[in-house]
């Protein structure tokens, strides 16, 4: 019923504004229906751009419900058939002209000339739609604007990265067709250059170097400074290694951002201390409330380690 409702729209707008061009512009010039048929393409292209810009604002409304969001969805795609009819018709009506012209100086039938623009146009066309449309229906790339392709040899270089291995394998997210390097495949490496495997471990920078030698992270700051009104002028948190006595910092004090971690810290201390003082609150809720602050904290720690190593 909506599609019939959009095919339906789409019609009763293109023939309308043919229908005004043709009586506004085009009374003298009966003939020329090609350049009739450009104009209302630009036209109605132009008319439906403006639509569309402003039905999409309109969508974006926090006053605007699922229902609601739903119909202005299906009213843009009406919008995007007028703009696809209007500019094949054009189109078409480019190629009856070829013909006729071909047929009137070089005796070339009309059917020869469609077939042979129409052979041109799926030579350019096909292989377009196979490089870069076709994947991004397939592999859904529309959602994110880019493809992951594996022969690609950019992402066979992520893919083989120890730092893709470890996001996918903190966010949960299996990769699928792609195989680790087996056991078999490493030792091979090691025998032929035995120091590289050290040396890339040395030379390793960033979040796996901590957590494969160091396994500690924890953020090293003032806490009377952070607790007092004055906090912002304070000594700023900085991120340490924590194994060894190793005391190498990993955000410096003037990074930009550390101002809001340590607004976050010091709310979460405050409110640790409030529940640390009720004395008459229901156990069950108490506990609610601590784990609900624990996951706070965790989550902080990791992206004050992500922002400092720049994950």
């Amino acid at each position: 019923m909506l599609a019939s409702c959009n095919q339906a729209f789409a019609w009763c707008m293109y023939f309308g504004c043919k229908w005004m061009l043709a009586t506004r512009e085009f009374q003298d010039a009966s003939e020329d229906k090609m350049l009739l048929q450009l104009e209302l393409a630009t036209l109605v292209s132009l008319l439906a751009f403006f639509a569309i810009w402003v039905l999409d604002k309109l969508a974006d409304l926090d006053a605007t419900g699922d229902e609601v969001d739903h119909a202005i969805i299906q009213v843009i795609g009406g919008f995007s058939i007028l703009v696809g009819f209007a500019w094949e018709q054009c189109f078409d009506r480019a190629i009856e002209v070829i013909a006729a012209d071909q047929q009137r100086y070089n005796l070339v039938p009309p059917m020869i000339t469609k077939l042979v623009l129409a052979a041109a146009c799926i030579c350019i066309i096909i292989p377009a739609w196979r490089k870069w449309i076709l994947p991004m229906v397939l592999r859904e790339g529309w959602r994110f604007g880019f493809v992951i392709d594996g022969s690609d040899a950019r992402w066979r270089k992520v893919f083989k990265s120890k730092r893709w291995h470890w996001l996918m394998h903190r966010y949960g997210i299996q990769t699928v067709g792609f195989k680790k390097p087996s056991m078999k495949e490493a030792a091979m490496k090691r025998e032929k250059n035995p120091g590289h495997a050290f040396q890339k471990r040395r030379n390793e920078k960033g979040l796996f170097k901590i957590l494969q030698r160091e396994r500690i992270l924890q953020i090293g700051c003032d806490e009377e400074n952070m607790l007092s009104p004055n906090a912002r002028t304070g000594n700023r948190p900085t991120l340490m290694y924590g194994n060894g006595g190793l005391a190498s910092p990993l955000l410096q004090k003037n990074h930009p951002e550390l101002g809001a971690v340590k607004e976050a810290i010091s709310a979460l201390k405050k409110q640790l201390q409030q529940l640390s003082e009720e004395e008459r609150c229901d156990a069950t809720h108490y506990r609610q409330q601590m784990g609900s602050l624990s996951e706070e904290i965790a989550k902080l720690s990791t992206w004050t380690a992500e922002l400092g190593l720049g994950l």
